[in-house]
């Protein structure tokens, strides 16, 4: 049962998992439960406590009263939804003599106090919680349930008393990893499997982690590491030693996807990326005779910027293995428990402490860090690490690289280096001009550190700031009006992104974005308009809802030309990521010279295109049509962007010519609104041409639901074509050439 808990806590992300789950669990419990419909579980409160309770007295071993408590929670969760707290505590005390010792049932008693009133009780039943083991205190400050006791001097006392056991938690799993040498740690439990047998190490280029993986079954090679089989690494450098939970760290994940090793930068500081890395991919071979699985991980120093040992010797990881059998059910292996591993609800991470250490005939090496790498001056400071296996007398050059390559300062000192770690700091002196530079550090001829810095010019972006604030939209064209506004959004996130600018920050895309704001600032005043420039755009409009900036990207193809017509592809992006990757992958499959790509982006990330995300959509691509000549327009989309794409085609038909729906879904995970279920538009943008492409083991939105609806669909007599692809999962497919074909015959070039 040790995965079970595991296995809960990151249902929280997938809902559709939750009767998985719970199924699995009460298997291995010898206790049959059975949920016939995923979906009518729902995403409230009530319902995410029930299963809490359920599985936590399963967990706990009383099978002979699961049916009992399940009576009891289904009382609470009914007078929980209705709001008669009061009478909830009658049922939840009973639950409570049930399962004396069951944390859960202790912090339900607190919230429904809490919610209740009875700021006393809650806070004592709270801490009681608390002593019983339930110490996730992060939970507590996301919990809007304990709202009403979280002014009270007692509360922060009980909090504080949860993040001490959470840190001693973390302390007892404290790693000292020697350089060169190997480290050895488990995931899992002794004589169960899954079950893996792990070391790191590191060297003065990178962070190293081999693995042999025990399991049942070995499907790794054609899922990725979120779903099964694979590894995902969160690796923290704390603001300071004490802490146990920080929001500067990244987060990897490795596995196999069709037969081939993949690599991609999950999360960083609690930013959702899902890049892939291609340059750090993993070594992994499996031995499916003795069901064994080898993994030899290896992630540069440059990758974890800023981390590395000679700056930073303390640090933090946590690191999870997961595991998904043939029937679908995950187990996720944490070295460090953590209900908040992988999660949108909060940008902390737990991790535990690592402490880099090195050895006394380690090699000469170096490092630093530049302390302003974005800068408006012309001088800056660096601070230098080095490790020295003897004392020694060293010529330190310092010197400044163009990016042309050509030396634009440098400076020699003489330093007497002892034995050991030693730490420098200096100053540097920058050319007038804006541009990137790279500052070097070396030792003799082969030790040798740098990194890159970037001088912008303010003035030229103040100046591009008036600019914008000067000029309205009122008095212009469409195209001009909506290019201003596009350039207005474009220079307050730059300067926003300047002033929030850190040691974590991404410098290139500074540079870059400088670059395109400059550029299109010229182009307005040359002709009044950024549309129209070859590849990809980032512009905003200003939503008639509220008057705000909303964001969105277009690509125009090579040899846009302003006076032909072009294909309009509508791409609506997936939950948890942005508009800007799913445009360029958008792109990419259509693989189309008379196609223009509009990418809209959710207000809320998992909106599922609803609300005003629905409605911004809607009049960005009515304002696009009044700027750009649009012949036929095409909506696609993914996940979460499939329902929306179902959505938009049938609640705004007027707009479309036809839809693509890859991996969705009628109807979003949980919702029972009737007219957020699709299924209930039946005989809505009929006049459409669509493409429905679903894999078969989709474990995140499961086919039948689509199964169903074509055939709704079909029946109705609506033009469309449905591939289900066999084996396939959550998208891990290529769905590009018969895309292409399908639009070749619904939309042929009008030429």
């Amino acid at each position: 049962m040790a995965g079970c808990s595991h296995l809960f806590r990151h249902s929280r992300r997938h809902l559709v998992d939750l009767a998985a789950v719970i199924s699995y669990c009460t298997h291995r419990a010898g206790i049959a439960i059975e949920f016939p419909y995923v979906k009518s579980l729902g995403t409230n409160g009530s319902v995410m406590k029930t299963l809490t309770f359920l599985l936590a007295a399963i967990l706990i071993g009383t099978s002979p009263t699961i049916a009992q408590l399940a009576d009891l929670q289904s009382r609470v969760d009914a007078l929980y939804t209705s709001g008669s707290y009061d009478s909830a505590l009658v049922y939840a005390r009973k639950i409570v003599a049930v399962q004396p010792d069951n944390p859960h049932s202790w912090y339900g008693m607190a919230y429904l106090h809490s919610l209740a009133g009875h700021v006393d009780s809650s806070l004592i039943w709270l801490d009681g919680a608390v002593t019983r083991g339930f110490v996730d205190y992060m939970h507590f400050e996301l919990d809007s349930d304990l709202d009403a006791i979280r002014s009270d001097p007692r509360y922060r006392s009980i909090l504080g008393k949860a993040r001490a056991k959470a840190r001693q938690a973390a302390l007892e799993k404290s790693l000292v990893i020697r350089e060169g040498e190997w480290t050895p740690f488990a995931l899992g439990k002794p004589g169960k499997l899954p079950r893996v047998e792990a070391k790191i190490s590191f060297d003065k280029h990178a962070l190293l982690l081999h693995a042999t993986v025990h399991d049942a079954h070995f499907k790794d090679g054609e899922r990725a590491w979120r779903y099964g089989d694979g590894f995902m690494l969160n690796v923290a450098l704390p603001d300071d030693d004490s802490s146990e939970a920080t929001n500067r760290f990244h987060a990897f994940g490795f596995s196999r996807e069709r037969g081939q090793p993949v690599s991609v930068l999950v999360n960083r500081d609690g930013t959702y990326f899902l890049r892939m890395i291609p340059d750090i991919l993993p070594a992994i071979s499996i031995d499916t005779i003795s069901m064994t699985a080898a993994y030899a991980i290896r992630i540069p120093w440059n990758q974890l910027y800023p981390l590395h040992p000679l700056l930073h010797p303390r640090a933090g990881i946590n690191i999870r293995y997961t595991s998904q059998g043939d029937d679908g059910n995950r187990i996720f292996l944490d070295y460090l428990e953590s209900a908040h591993f992988d999660t949108e609800r909060t940008p902390l991470r737990q991790f535990a402490p690592v402490t880099f250490t090195y050895r006394d005939r380690s090699p000469l090496s170096i490092s630093g860090q530049v302390e302003d790498r974005l800068t408006a001056h012309d001088t800056g400071r660096v601070s230098l690490a080095v490790w020295s296996p003897e004392q020694r007398h060293y010529a330190l050059r310092l010197f400044i690289n163009d990016e042309s390559g050509k030396h634009v300062w440098a400076w020699t000192l003489e330093e007497i280096l002892e034995p050991g770690r030693t730490i420098m700091r200096y100053q540097f002196q920058l050319p007038p001009h804006p541009g990137g530079y790279r500052l070097s550090a070396a030792l003799g001829d082969s030790v040798r550190w740098e990194e890159p810095l970037y001088r912008y010019d303010a003035g030229a972006l103040e100046e591009i700031r008036t600019l914008t604030g000067r000029l309205t939209t009122h008095e212009s064209s469409p195209e001009r009006a909506s290019s201003l506004e596009g350039l207005r959004y474009r220079i307050e996130t730059l300067n926003e992104r300047i002033q929030s600018f850190s040691d974590r920050s991404d410098l290139e895309q500074v540079q870059r974005d400088v670059a395109d704001v400059i550029s299109l600032a010229h182009a307005f005043e040359l002709s009044g308009t950024i549309y129209g420039r070859p590849g990809p755009l980032l512009s905003a409009f200003h939503s008639p809802l509220d008057i705000t900036l909303q964001p969105f990207s277009i690509i125009f193809p090579e040899g846009y030309e302003r006076s032909k017509r072009y294909r309009l592809v509508v791409g609506l992006h997936g939950s948890g990521v942005d508009e800007i990757g799913y445009a360029g992958s958008t792109a990419r499959n259509i693989k189309d010279h008379d196609a223009i790509v509009l990418a809209p982006r959710g207000r809320d990330l998992s909106g599922w295109w609803r609300g005003k995300d629905e409605a911004d959509a809607a009049y960005l691509i009515g304002l696009l049509k009044r700027i750009i000549p649009i012949e036929r327009t095409l909506c696609i989309g993914f996940s979460m962007g499939g329902y929306g794409t179902w959505r938009m085609s049938m609640l705004h038909q007027e707009l479309f010519d036809a839809a693509v729906i890859i991996s969705g879904t009628p109807v979003p995970p949980g919702r029972t609104e009737t007219d957020d279920d699709m299924r209930n538009h039946l005989g809505r943008g009929k006049a459409l041409s669509y493409l429905v492409i679903h894999g078969t083991e989709d474990r995140a939105l499961p086919v039948g639901d689509t199964d169903q609806f074509v055939g709704l669909l079909k029946d109705a007599g609506y033009d469309i074509r449905y591939i289900r692809v066999q084996g396939a999962g959550h998208g891990n497919m290529d769905f590009g050439p018969e895309l292409r074909r399908w639009m070749g015959e619904k939309l042929p070039n009008s030429k």
